[in-house]
């Protein structure tokens, strides 16, 4: 496995430790069980001014049990992205109304210096607002896509209702309000090709399960089957990717650097994985359009069953299949719930590795860098920053002491607790086995 020095690593665990003492709400390593979606307060102060037109998106979010509304303002554009609008003097915008806006971006996220109202879209047409109304209720569900060549992400949500079915909800927003596993209610427009639901209004009726609560059951060995299915649609392109190859990079033995040796070493032997490879099976549908991935799961199922497999008899589904250029992502994952992922077109450890990691609802491992060496002004964002994470974006190296410490991966003493004054603390390097320190919170 890809690992630092020792040396390197104490480096990087007191880098963490002095940022988590100097700035505790920096913009750094989000888990989504305490933060929701991550959503940094200002833009990057490097991020040129941009400029954009389209159609106006506002949702409330009235959390019923926090007694707490929130307002969303996003802007549709014309190509079917939307960027979320943070800033001043926006309180004037309602939806439906087509502006142009400058400011800084920082992902989806436009922080607004000015807008004005634009009757025109150029040589795009301004795209339309859906027309039917509807609600859903049930469980929120949240995806994440991966765009790993870009370092580009993107959050996806669903509804599951109470009889099992999806319903797909285009928010228009960054909400950091939601989270994964909430029971909630959605009001909002059909979109006009009826896939989805834009939504106006969300209810929050109950909250998620907390981290502690699953952290409580989770100190303990556990062992989870996962299927992964290479799934060939009628139209994909040739691939030189073997199930072999796939094999080794997912269930290899020791030094073999695979998924599962990774999840070993990094839960320090409490999370093993019991790995099953299909062969590649042949799916009598074409590639489903507008990268369905819905589909593209379900073809896969139906495959693997034909062949002798049960799906549903599996803790965690990886889908991999032949690059789909209309995805426009490396991987995408559900957050939490349920343990599906999908591969597009590649068999790389990093890319399972993380994506599994949302699976265990994790997000993403950021950094932030300052002129001066410190917290403070002057300071840019990276999403997959931190070089020592898998949840990052350059190699399979060990979570964070936050994340790990979600996944109830370290014992109650294992992270100590600062409230005031000054304490020296030494960390246990975080791929080490049996440390009786390996974090602090404040």
């Amino acid at each position: 496995m890809n690992m630092l020095s020792s040396a390197a690593r104490r480096a990087a665990a007191g880098a963490l430790l002095a940022l988590a003492l100097v700035a505790p709400g920096a913009y750094g390593h989000h888990p989504v069980e305490d933060h929701g979606v991550a959503v940094a307060a200002q833009a990057p102060a490097n991020a040129p001014e941009e400029t954009h037109r389209g159609i106006v998106r506002d949702l409330t979010i009235e959390d019923r049990v926090a007694g707490m509304t929130f307002r969303y303002l996003g802007l549709d554009l014309a190509d079917g992205k939307v960027l979320s609008l943070r800033g001043e003097g926006l309180a004037a915008l309602s939806a439906g109304m087509q502006i142009q806006a400058t400011g800084q971006r920082d992902g989806a996220v436009l922080f607004v210096s000015g807008w004005h109202p634009a009757a025109a879209f150029g040589s795009h047409p301004a795209p339309s607002m859906p027309k039917t109304s509807a609600s859903v209720s049930g469980k929120l569900l949240v995806l994440h896509s991966d765009d790993f060549d870009t370092g580009r992400s993107e959050y996806l949500y669903e509804v599951e209702g109470r009889d099992g079915a999806l319903t797909r909800v285009k928010l228009g927003v960054v909400a950091d309000a939601l989270h994964p596993g909430m029971q909630v209610s959605v009001d909002g427009l059909v979109s006009d090709d009826g896939t989805a639901l834009e939504a106006s209004r969300i209810t929050i009726h109950t909250l998620a399960k907390s981290a502690q609560e699953r952290a409580a059951v989770a100190k303990a060995v556990t062992n989870n089957s996962v299927l992964f299915i290479l799934i060939k649609f009628t139209d994909s392109p040739s691939t030189t990717l073997t199930q072999a190859q796939v094999q080794t990079a997912t269930a290899g033995g020791p030094g073999s650097g695979s998924v599962a040796e990774y999840y070993k070493e990094a839960s320090y032997g409490q999370q093993l994985m019991n790995v099953t490879v299909t062969p590649w099976l042949a799916s009598t549908s074409a590639t489903p359009a507008n990268c369905n991935f819905t589909s593209m799961g379900s073809l896969a199922n139906t495959a693997a069953t034909n062949a002798g497999y049960n799906p549903n008899s599996y803790n965690f589904i990886v889908y991999v299949f032949p690059r789909v250029s209309s995805c426009g992502w490396s991987g995408l994952a559900y957050v939490g719930y349920p343990h599906k992922a999908w591969i597009n077109g590649n068999n790389s450890v990093q890319v399972y590795t993380h994506e599994m990691g949302h699976n265990f609802g994790l997000l993403h491992a950021a950094s932030i860098r300052c002129t001066g060496g410190y917290v403070g002004s002057g300071c840019s964002s990276s999403e997959y920053g931190d070089p020592f994470d898998t949840m990052g974006n350059q190699r399979a190296m060990h979570f964070n002491a936050v994340q790990k410490d979600l996944l109830g991966w370290f014992a109650p003493t294992a992270v100590a607790t600062h409230t005031a004054g000054t304490a020296t603390y030494v960390l246990t390097p975080m791929s080490v086995a049996g440390g009786s320190l390996y974090g602090v919170s404040t």
